[in-house]
C-alpha cells in the first residue's frame, strides 16, 4: 500500500531530513508530524538517538532559508500575501523586541503557533539570513534534543506502539490530510492571493483617481 510505504520511508534517516525540511517551508502542513518522526527515530534507534536530533535540526535550518527568500521577495508590505492575516498580529508582537531571542523561542512554542509564518516574517522585515538561521539553530536543537531524550525514557512503549495497526491508521490518516492541506496552501499562493492582490490594486488605482 504506497500510503504505508510513505510511513516508512519517514521513519528512515532520509526521512528525518526531508520531513524536517518540509515542515519549515510555507506550503507544507502537518503539525505535530516531525516531532512524532523524531521521537520515534530516536526510540528506534537508541544507541545513535544523537543523529535523530542532528538530522531534523538540518534540515529544518535547509526549509526555514527557503522560507527567509520568501519574506525578502514579498517583502513587509506584502506579508499578508503568504501569512493568514489571524496570525500576522500575533507575529508581530511574537516579533516586537529582541528579534533574535523571539527566533529562537519561535520552535519552542507549541501548535498552533504559526512557526513558519514567523519565519517567512524575519525574511521580510531583513532580519539578516545568519542571525535568523543561527537563532534558529538555538531553539530547534533543544527542541529535538528534548524530544530525542524524552523518546529514550518511554522509548519502549513508543515501539510496541508504532507497531500496532491502530497507529498505522493513524499515521495514514494524517498523511492524507497533510497532503490536502498542503495542496489548499499552494493554491493559496499561486492562485488566491495573486488574485485578490490584483483585485486590491484594481482598487486603489480606482480610489487614486
Amino acid at each position: 500500500m504506497p500510503s504505508r510505504a510513505l510511513v516508512h520511508f519517514f521513519l528512515t534517516w532520509w526521512g528525518v531530513w526531508l520531513i524536517a525540511a518540509l515542515d519549515a517551508t510555507v506550503i507544507f502542513t502537518f503539525p505535530l508530524a516531525l516531532d512524532a518522526v523524531v521521537i520515534v527515530m530516536a526510540s528506534m534507534h537508541r544507541n545513535v538517538f544523537w543523529l535523530t536530533p542532528i538530522l531534523a535540526t538540518a534540515g529544518s535550518l535547509v526549509g526555514a532559508l527557503t522560507s527567509i527568500r520568501v519574506g525578502e521577495i514579498v517583502g513587509e508590505q506584502g506579508l499578508a500575501r503568504v501569512v493568514p492575516s489571524r496570525s500576522l498580529d500575533r507575529i508581530k508582537k511574537h516579533m516586537a523586541g529582541n528579534r533574535v531571542t523571539a527566533l529562537a523561542l519561535a520552535p519552542l512554542m507549541p501548535p498552533p503557533f504559526p512557526f513558519t509564518a514567523v519565519i517567512v516574517a524575519a525574511g521580510a522585515l531583513s532580519a539578516g539570513r545568519v542571525r535568523i538561521l543561527a537563532a534558529l539553530a538555538v531553539g530547534l536543537s533543544i527542541r529535538f534534543w528534548l524530544e530525542s531524550v524524552l523518546a529514550l525514557v518511554y522509548g519502549r512503549r513508543i515501539i510496541r506502539w508504532i507497531d500496532s495497526d491502530i497507529a498505522r491508521d493513524i499515521a495514514i490518516g494524517a498523511i492524507v490530510l497533510a497532503i490536502v492541506a498542503t495542496t489548499i496552501s499552494i493554491l493559496r499562493l499561486t492562485i488566491w492571493r495573486p488574485h485578490k492582490a490584483v483585485a486590491a490594486g484594481r482598487a486603489a488605482g480606482r480610489e487614486s483617481q
